[in-house]
Parts: C-alpha cells; structure tokens; sequence
C-alpha cells in the first residue's frame, strides 16, 4: 500500500508504484495500460475531491493485478455503459471509460472506513 499527499507529483507517483509493482510481479506486459490506467483513476481523486491523501492498494491476485485507488470522498463515480464521442473537442469525460475498456475488470465502492475505492484489474 502507498499512500500519497496531494500536490503535483502525485499522479507521477503513481505511475512509478505501478510500474515498479507490475515489474516486481513479472507482468511487464501490463506496464502501460497500467499507468493509464492509475493515471485516469488518481487524476480524478485529484480532480474532483479535496481529499488531501491518496492510498494506493496493489495485488498480484493470482495473474490478474488489483489495482484501487481510495480517496475521502463517499461520491461514487460511475463507469459509462458505452463510449460516446459527441463532444470531440472536450478536455475531460473520457477517463472512466478508457480505464473500463483497457481493464479486464472495474468498479467502485464505499470504503470500509470513509470515502470509497475505485479500481481496476488488469
């Protein structure tokens, strides 16, 4: 588990615990879908909550990596159902479902304690 301070560096952060996790597993085929992946997911605890920590959980899950991604915010994001490509032009409501296609699985849920968990398996 890391658990990350909000500032600037966060989501380069990330990125490196994924990296390092995947390559620590010997899954370095998932590298990079895995770094969109937990860019998509810490960007948006970055982007739409005041949570001043990021924890980060990872599992080998027999092959499959567990990634989530916990923030104090009890709003739960929703995975969309289908792609649309309506607005091209738009700088942002594309992450979720990058991650939805990318991932072999994901989802979102109230954490144990507060806030919720986002993730994703690879």
């Amino acid at each position: 588990m890391a658990i990350l301070h909000r500032n600037k560096e966060t989501t380069n952060l990330a990125r490196m615990w994924t990296r390092n996790f995947l390559s620590t597993h010997h899954r370095e085929d998932l590298v990079e879908i895995g770094e969109i992946c937990i860019s998509e997911l810490v960007g948006n605890a970055i982007r739409h909550t005041t949570s001043p920590l990021i924890r980060l959980t990872m599992r080998p899950n027999d092959g499959s990596p567990l990634f989530e991604v916990w923030d104090d915010s009890p709003k739960l994001p929703e995975f969309p159902k289908v792609v649309s490509f309506d607005d091209l032009e738009a700088e942002s409501g594309r992450g979720l479902c990058l991650v939805k296609h990318l991932s072999r699985d994901c989802g979102t849920g109230p954490a144990a304690e507060d806030g919720k968990i986002v993730w994703f398996r690879l």
